[in-house]
């Protein structure tokens, strides 16, 4: 039997060695620490003490020439003989005395009139002032003997250190004595001190330059000194803050050739320079190493002997643990036979009998428990297999439970018993299938009610399954015990004959389309009908017996086809285009056949055709549903009111909502109403007003307007020509009195006229009264800050009427509560320009104004002009506005909107559904860097890094509510036949939805922090 890796000799044997090994890391980390400690301390010691010797030394050898100098200074203060002749003479002795490390003696004097006095006989040249050389102001600025940085000696050319003292006569200086030593003779010196091995010495001065280095860069020149802190970028740093300290500890540093040394430092007092030697830390820590590596051994000797010692023991103990194991496993495995051996008397001979006991009563319980799930089951079964559907369950894992009905072999075509759920449907589409997976999983892990009927909706409700047309409908099975969904029963139902079904309705609907259509647009279907058979009959001969070339006949023919195909297609004749179409391409594939052809050929290609019997089967139908005598009429409607409802019900119980908007307009045209219905009320308002006024008119005559059209779609506009009716009155008619005295007649007169053509409508209101004073227009215009004086000026008489329709601006000086706001003809031509007219005005002095209106004939259907793009790109804009303005992401690149057979989605995703007569979803997704960012920019409070998981999903959801709230006002003609349902997120690695029967639109974009896209998904074709 396997053993489990995990298994309590395992855990047993870890457990030793655990607590055996943790006690020898304690004992050795804490015995190597301490040793660590004082090898460590003793080789510091060791090599502190070595530096200090070889300092005192150097020390010494310094003091030693200090003192032979201030020697020669006492000797010549106390014989207080200053003369040339005897200094010379005593310098000569001295120099003499003295071994080759003093390069001279001299002195130089404070009367700069004599000349300098040296033991070697050098004579200075004539310019030659002592007084300015370094080695005499130092010893004067110090008053005692000091040390001078190297310098080049001009009578040897070599580089030497001078010591020099003052000499006084009482408190009078007489002079410095100084000597020279050659820099090389240190060196030597302290190139002797060095410590074994590949260490080096070096020497500073008190002011940290570099008297002595084996680094040539580093060594003093004649030209300057190296200081210790200017090399190497300031690495050096820490050692001139040792010195300063006075500390001198051990320091460890990357040298000049970038190899890691410690610097052991000492103090020269006589000159109160320094001493250091740089020993490679390979060699300083090579004692620690080999402490390091004997502990090492021994804890590896300690846990092999342990090892030998603890697996026999080990083993002696857990043997009957092993025992009871094996039987207990085997039990577990439905060996129901299996008894433990063991017969111990300790624990675990107690847990063997028990285990024994135990065993015997369950192999009976399992024995009746078998005889009544086999009954139970075999009645279940009866009962699922008789259903006609496919039931069958999984878990979390998707593998198919034993239990399914006998329905799903016949519409999987297998046994489908351990197999996993989502290889079944999906066998080879490796992203649907974890799509899949990831919406199952959340349904069955997701707590709100809400979000799993979202994540229902994205599962496929329908498949094509071994030929078949299957429907999927998901129910959640949950666990009594724990309230927990822990598995999914799936029903399966072969609908290929409801599809069928549906197919027919298809069938159906199409043909009321075609009906309304026919009946909504009589005259043009007449038309086309007529043209065509006139085509077919005739026109299409005259053009193969015409003497044009070859190829124009034939590109002729084929637009006449193409615009026929056009115009039937919009009728929704499906059957006449389809032809046509196939018409078209049958003319495109042989056109190189048709240059081989003689002119008879041609005419027998076409003869073949039998074009003019392709309307015979649509005519058939809408002969069947109109009757004979509305196709026997010519550019006549004959269609009682009857039949029309008729229709109308049809197609409001047949269609769906969104076909009903889109027809239902069209069979309103039937009901369409005169226009000058919109122009009622205006006769007695206008007489209401006048009476008011206290004016005198004639009663206002609506001419025209009989042509019946949508007035619902003129109704804004007519309703603000009361303000030109209203200032026709006020403004433009004169009192009885004033019209008398102007030679009129005492009433005036107000008309209104409508007129229609195929350009449109024309609605044109006038009257009689003292027309509008231009020039008194343009002053109230410059007073009100519209036009400057000069623009004014040079306005023609037809511009500066058009001012009456700016806001604000009236030729009233008071307002009344009829006018003088300025702000009723502006309303006038906002309208007007909603509605995409225009208007003329015409006003003389005395004789009155005319009002021309000219307005587009409108159609009812207002979704015409909409589509996918027009859909998406507004959606689009709003977003990439939306996340640079509020998120602070800039747009990098986008791709073009294309329509794809999949959605690929990114880490987060939020879905909003469309619904109404569009019936679609919004899909955002974002990557996660992009989800991060917007997180940090939405919320306002401080959040901490590493959460922003917790937060992007409501995040998201969020920002598609704002995108979908400022892109409505884009659809102002829609935007009260949909809805947006409040959106759900999913979140998943990056997988892919596909859709059947629906058409995805996807939009890829790059920000500046991550990656995001936005789709469309259009299960319904978008018809307008």
């Amino acid at each position: 039997m396997k053993r489990r890796s995990h298994s309590i000799r395992n855990k047993f044997i870890v457990m030793v060695f655990a607590i055996c090994l943790s006690c020898l890391l304690v004992v050795s980390v804490i015995s190597y620490g301490l040793s660590y400690n004082l090898v460590k301390a003793q080789t510091n010691q060791s090599a502190s003490e070595a530096v200090g010797k070889n300092a005192a030394q150097l020390n010494n050898w310094f003091m030693e020439q200090a003192q032979v100098v201030n020697s020669i200074a006492q000797d010549i203060e106390i014989n207080k003989d200053f003369s040339d002749q005897y200094l010379t003479n005593y310098l000569i002795e001295k120099f003499e005395r003295q071994n080759s490390k003093v390069l001279d003696y001299y002195i130089g004097f404070a009367d700069k009139k004599r000349t300098m006095v040296c033991a070697t006989g050098w004579i200075p040249p004539p310019d030659y002032d002592a007084t300015t050389r370094e080695w005499y102001i130092e010893a004067l600025k110090h008053n005692k003997l000091v040390f001078i940085t190297p310098y080049l000696d001009a009578d040897s050319h070599q580089m030497v250190i001078t010591l020099a003292e003052p000499i006084k006569d009482g408190n009078n200086v007489v002079g410095v004595i100084a000597a020279d030593i050659l820099l090389t003779d240190v060196m030597d010196l302290a190139h002797d001190a060095r410590i074994k091995g590949a260490s080096y010495t070096f020497l500073m001065d008190n002011d940290y330059n570099y008297m002595i280095h084996p680094q040539p860069g580093f060594q003093p020149t004649p030209e300057k000194s190296i200081n210790a802190a200017l090399v190497m970028q300031g690495r050096f740093l820490p050692l001139i803050e040792e010195i300063k300290k006075g500390q001198y500890n051990i320091v460890e540093l990357r040298d000049y050739d970038n190899t890691k040394r410690c610097f052991v430092l000492s103090n020269i007092k006589a000159a109160n320079w320094t001493f250091g030697i740089a020993i490679p830390r390979s060699e300083y820590i090579k004692p620690l190493n080999n402490l390091l590596f004997g502990f090492g051994a021994a804890l590896a000797i300690s846990l092999l002997m342990g090892i030998l010692i603890i697996l026999p023991v080990i083993r002696s103990l857990l043997k009957p643990v092993l025992q009871l194991n094996e039987a207990v496993s085997s039990f577990a495995e439905k060996d129901f036979t299996a008894r433990s051996l063991v017969s111990s008397r300790d624990e675990v001979g107690e847990l063997s009998e028990n285990f024994n006991r135990m065993a015997d009563i369950i192999e009976e319980y399992n024995q009746n428990l078998e005889r009544t799930v086999a009954q139970r089951t075999s009645s279940i079964r009866n009962l699922l297999n008789n259903a006609g559907q496919g039931f069958l369950s999984f878990g979390h894992e998707f593998y198919i439970d034993e239990e399914y009905s006998s329905e799903c072999n016949r519409i999987f075509g297998r046994e489908i018993a351990g197999q996993r759920f989502t290889d079944l449907i999906f066998p080879d589409d490796e992203e649907q299938k974890r799509f899949m997976e990831n919406a199952l999983l959340s349904i069955m892990q997701d707590d709100d009610e809400l979000r799993r009927e979202v994540y229902f909706s994205l599962l496929p409700q329908e498949l094509l399954l071994n030929g078949c047309n299957v429907s999927l409908d998901y129910k959640l099975i949950v666990n009594r015990q724990n309230e927990e969904i822990d598995r999914i029963m799936i029903i399966l139902t072969d609908i290929t004959e409801q599809r069928q079904l549906e197919l027919h309705m298809e069938g159906e609907r199409k043909l009321l389309k075609m009906v309304v259509k026919v009946v909504a647009y009589n005259n043009d279907f007449q038309e086309y009908c007529s043209d065509y058979r006139n085509f077919c009959s005739k026109t299409i001969w005259e053009l193969l017996d015409s003497s044009r070339p070859r190829e124009e006949i034939i590109a002729e023919i084929y637009r006449r086809i193409h615009t026929f195909k056009g115009g039937f297609a919009q009728l929704e004749m499906i059957n006449m285009a389809e032809k046509l179409h196939q018409c078209e391409s049958q003319i495109s594939a042989s056109q190189d056949e048709f240059s081989k052809m003689s002119g008879q050929q041609l005419k027998t290609f076409f003869a073949s055709l039998n074009m003019l019997e392709w309307m015979d089967e649509d005519l058939a139908m809408l002969r069947e549903i109109l009757g004979e005598q509305f196709l026997e009429q010519d550019n006549l409607l004959v269609i009682d009111e009857a039949q029309l409802l008729e229709i109308n019900q049809k197609v409001v119980s047949t269609l769906s909502p969104w076909e009903c908007k889109l027809l239902l307009p069209d069979l309103n045209r039937l009901m369409f109403k005169p226009m000058r219905e919109l122009f009622k009320p205006y006769p007695e308002t206008v007489a209401r007003l006048a009476e008011r006024l206290n004016k005198s008119i004639l009663p206002v005559n609506i001419a025209g307007g009989e042509v019946p059209v949508d007035t619902e779609q003129y109704r804004d506009f007519c309703k603000t020509l009361i303000h030109v009716f209203r200032n026709a009155v006020d403004h433009g008619l004169e009192s009885a009195e004033e019209r008398i005295a102007n030679g009129k007649e005492e009433y005036g007169t107000i008309s209104c006229e409508i007129l229609q053509d195929e350009s449109g409508i024309l609605i044109v209101i006038s009257d009689d009264g003292r027309g509008i004073d231009v020039e008194h227009l343009k002053e109230r215009a410059v007073q009100k800050g519209i036009c400057d004086r000069e623009t004014a000026a040079g306005l023609s008489a037809q511009e500066a009427l058009q001012l009456v329709f700016v806001e604000n601006l009236t030729v009233n000086d008071e307002i009344t509560s009829i006018s003088g706001r300025g702000i009723g003809l502006a309303a006038v031509k906002e309208e007007l320009d909603k509605l995409g007219g225009s208007v003329e005005l015409f006003s003389q002095a005395g004789m009155g104004t005319v009002f021309t209106f000219h307005l587009p004939c409108l159609e009812s259907n207002k979704l015409h002009d909409i589509s996918v793009n027009d859909m998406i790109n507004p959606l689009l804009h709003t977003m990439q506005e939306f996340f640079s303005r509020e998120i602070g992401e800039n747009l990098l690149h986008s791709s073009e909107t294309e329509k794809q057979n999949r959605l690929q989605l990114y880490k987060t995703t939020a879905i909003s559904n469309i619904k109404g007569i569009i019936r679609s979803s919004l899909i955002l997704s974002v990557d996660e860097e992009l989800g991060k960012q917007l997180v940090h920019k939405m919320i306002l409070d401080e959040i901490e890094t590493g959460t922003e998981g917790h937060y992007v999903e409501d995040v998201l959801a969020e920002c598609v509510n704002i995108i979908l709230g400022n892109s409505i006002k884009h659809f102002p003609e829609i935007q009260e036949l949909i809805m947006f349902e409040a959106p759900v997120t999913l979140f998943s690695e990056r997988t892919a939805i596909k859709y059947m029967n629906a058409d995805i639109w996807t939009c890829d974009m790059l920000f500046t922090t991550g990656k995001a896209s936005l789709s469309l998904i259009v299960q319904e074709k978008l018809q307008w």
